[in-house]
Protein backbone atom coordinates (compact mmCIF):
# COMPACT_ATOMS: atom_id res chain seq x y z
CA UNK A 1 0.00 0.00 0.00
CA UNK A 2 3.11 2.31 -0.77
CA UNK A 3 0.98 4.23 -3.48
CA UNK A 4 -1.88 5.39 -0.79
CA UNK A 5 1.13 6.78 1.50
CA UNK A 6 2.28 8.64 -1.50
CA UNK A 7 -0.64 9.19 -4.02
CA UNK A 8 -0.92 8.04 -7.18
CA UNK A 9 -3.33 8.75 -10.36
CA UNK A 10 -5.77 6.83 -12.09
CA UNK A 11 -5.18 6.69 -15.84
CA UNK A 12 -7.46 4.90 -18.59
CA UNK A 13 -6.45 2.55 -21.52
CA UNK A 14 -5.08 4.88 -23.52
CA UNK A 15 -2.42 6.30 -20.48
CA UNK A 16 -4.31 9.40 -19.38
CA UNK A 17 -5.04 10.44 -16.56
CA UNK A 18 -8.59 10.13 -15.54
CA UNK A 19 -7.88 11.08 -11.83
CA UNK A 20 -5.38 11.88 -9.20
CA UNK A 21 -5.75 10.48 -5.63
CA UNK A 22 -3.98 12.23 -2.81
CA UNK A 23 -1.98 10.45 -0.19
CA UNK A 24 -3.09 9.68 2.91
CA UNK A 25 -2.98 12.73 5.75
CA UNK A 26 -1.05 12.22 8.74
CA UNK A 27 -2.52 12.55 12.17
CA UNK A 28 -1.32 16.02 11.86
CA UNK A 29 -2.52 16.83 9.16
CA UNK A 30 -5.86 15.49 9.47
CA UNK A 31 -6.13 17.23 13.07
CA UNK A 32 -5.48 20.77 12.10
CA UNK A 33 -7.90 19.79 8.90
CA UNK A 34 -10.51 19.58 11.77
CA UNK A 35 -9.27 22.60 13.73
CA UNK A 36 -9.40 25.00 10.47
CA UNK A 37 -12.60 23.37 9.46
CA UNK A 38 -14.51 23.83 13.06
CA UNK A 39 -12.66 27.63 12.87
CA UNK A 40 -14.43 28.04 9.46
CA UNK A 41 -17.50 26.93 10.96
CA UNK A 42 -17.59 29.31 13.77
CA UNK A 43 -16.23 31.96 11.63
CA UNK A 44 -18.94 31.21 9.10
CA UNK A 45 -21.85 31.27 12.20
CA UNK A 46 -20.66 34.67 13.75
CA UNK A 47 -21.23 36.23 10.30
CA UNK A 48 -24.76 34.39 9.79
CA UNK A 49 -25.31 35.94 13.91
CA UNK A 50 -23.86 39.34 12.34
CA UNK A 51 -26.21 39.31 9.15
CA UNK A 52 -29.00 38.89 11.78
CA UNK A 53 -28.05 41.27 13.85
CA UNK A 54 -27.60 44.10 11.37
CA UNK A 55 -30.94 43.16 9.78
CA UNK A 56 -32.42 43.55 13.14
CA UNK A 57 -31.01 46.87 14.28
CA UNK A 58 -32.01 47.85 10.33
CA UNK A 59 -36.00 46.80 10.65
CA UNK A 60 -36.17 48.21 14.57
CA UNK A 61 -34.47 51.40 13.36
CA UNK A 62 -35.98 52.68 9.77
CA UNK A 63 -33.79 56.12 10.61
CA UNK A 64 -30.90 57.55 12.68
CA UNK A 65 -32.78 59.32 14.61
CA UNK A 66 -34.76 56.57 15.66
CA UNK A 67 -31.74 54.86 16.84
CA UNK A 68 -30.48 57.78 18.87
CA UNK A 69 -33.80 58.10 20.30
CA UNK A 70 -33.75 54.88 22.13
CA UNK A 71 -30.42 54.85 23.16
CA UNK A 72 -31.32 58.41 24.64
CA UNK A 73 -33.73 56.44 26.54
CA UNK A 74 -31.22 53.93 27.98
CA UNK A 75 -29.02 56.22 28.79
CA UNK A 76 -31.25 58.13 30.75
CA UNK A 77 -32.45 54.74 32.93
CA UNK A 78 -29.00 54.43 33.31
CA UNK A 79 -28.43 57.78 34.67
CA UNK A 80 -31.70 57.75 37.04
CA UNK A 81 -30.34 54.11 38.41
CA UNK A 82 -27.04 56.32 39.29
CA UNK A 83 -28.69 58.97 40.99
CA UNK A 84 -30.75 56.32 42.91
CA UNK A 85 -27.72 54.78 44.07
CA UNK A 86 -25.93 58.03 45.33
CA UNK A 87 -29.08 58.70 47.08
CA UNK A 88 -28.67 55.57 49.02
CA UNK A 89 -25.29 55.94 48.95
CA UNK A 90 -25.63 59.43 50.75
CA UNK A 91 -28.43 58.10 53.10
CA UNK A 92 -26.02 55.26 54.55
CA UNK A 93 -22.90 57.47 54.36
CA UNK A 94 -25.10 60.21 57.23
CA UNK A 95 -26.28 57.01 59.04
CA UNK A 96 -22.38 56.21 59.45
CA UNK A 97 -21.42 59.42 60.30
CA UNK A 98 -23.89 59.65 62.94
CA UNK A 99 -22.59 56.26 64.43
CA UNK A 100 -19.63 57.42 63.91
CA UNK A 101 -20.13 60.58 65.97
CA UNK A 102 -21.80 58.66 68.60
CA UNK A 103 -18.83 56.04 68.85
CA UNK A 104 -16.33 59.67 68.98
CA UNK A 105 -18.25 61.01 72.10
CA UNK A 106 -18.53 58.05 73.84
CA UNK A 107 -14.83 58.05 73.37
CA UNK A 108 -14.42 61.29 74.69
CA UNK A 109 -16.97 60.79 77.81
CA UNK A 110 -14.64 57.60 78.88
CA UNK A 111 -18.12 56.01 78.40
CA UNK A 112 -18.07 52.33 76.39
CA UNK A 113 -19.73 52.35 72.92
CA UNK A 114 -22.49 49.54 73.27
CA UNK A 115 -21.53 46.69 71.23
CA UNK A 116 -24.34 46.89 69.26
CA UNK A 117 -23.88 49.79 67.58
CA UNK A 118 -20.39 48.64 67.06
CA UNK A 119 -21.40 45.79 65.02
CA UNK A 120 -23.59 48.39 63.44
CA UNK A 121 -20.99 50.83 62.93
CA UNK A 122 -18.70 47.38 60.71
CA UNK A 123 -22.75 46.53 59.12
CA UNK A 124 -23.01 50.20 57.86
CA UNK A 125 -19.51 50.92 57.14
CA UNK A 126 -19.70 47.71 54.78
CA UNK A 127 -22.77 48.87 52.72
CA UNK A 128 -21.08 52.35 52.35
CA UNK A 129 -18.36 50.25 50.86
CA UNK A 130 -20.77 47.98 48.39
CA UNK A 131 -23.02 51.03 47.44
CA UNK A 132 -19.52 52.82 46.31
CA UNK A 133 -18.45 50.25 43.99
CA UNK A 134 -22.39 49.87 42.78
CA UNK A 135 -21.99 53.25 41.89
CA UNK A 136 -18.62 53.09 39.96
CA UNK A 137 -19.85 49.93 38.68
CA UNK A 138 -22.78 51.74 37.40
CA UNK A 139 -20.96 54.99 36.37
CA UNK A 140 -18.59 52.08 34.36
CA UNK A 141 -21.18 50.39 32.71
CA UNK A 142 -22.82 54.18 31.60
CA UNK A 143 -19.67 54.82 29.90
CA UNK A 144 -19.24 51.39 28.36
CA UNK A 145 -22.95 52.02 27.03
CA UNK A 146 -21.65 55.36 25.78
CA UNK A 147 -19.19 53.65 23.82
CA UNK A 148 -21.12 51.29 22.28
CA UNK A 149 -23.86 53.48 21.34
CA UNK A 150 -20.79 55.15 19.43
CA UNK A 151 -19.63 52.55 17.64
CA UNK A 152 -23.40 51.42 17.17
CA UNK A 153 -24.50 54.49 15.25
CA UNK A 154 -21.26 54.14 13.13
CA UNK A 155 -22.14 50.75 12.15
CA UNK A 156 -25.88 51.78 11.36
CA UNK A 157 -23.96 54.26 9.61
CA UNK A 158 -21.93 52.15 7.38
CA UNK A 159 -24.87 49.76 6.49
CA UNK A 160 -27.13 52.56 5.18
CA UNK A 161 -24.12 53.74 3.15
CA UNK A 162 -23.22 50.77 1.54
CA UNK A 163 -27.69 49.86 0.87
CA UNK A 164 -27.19 53.61 -0.61
CA UNK A 165 -24.79 51.68 -2.61
CA UNK A 166 -26.18 49.05 -3.58
CA UNK A 167 -29.33 50.66 -4.96
CA UNK A 168 -27.31 53.06 -7.22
Amino acid sequence: MEATKLGYDIVNSQGIVVKHVEREKTADELAAAKVAANKAAADRRVAEQRARDDEQLLSNYPQEDDLKRAQQQQMDMLNQQIKSSEVSLRNQEQSLAELLDRAAEAERTGKEFPPEQAKQLAVMRKKVDVQKAAVAKQEADRTEASSHFDDEVAHYRELKARIAETRK
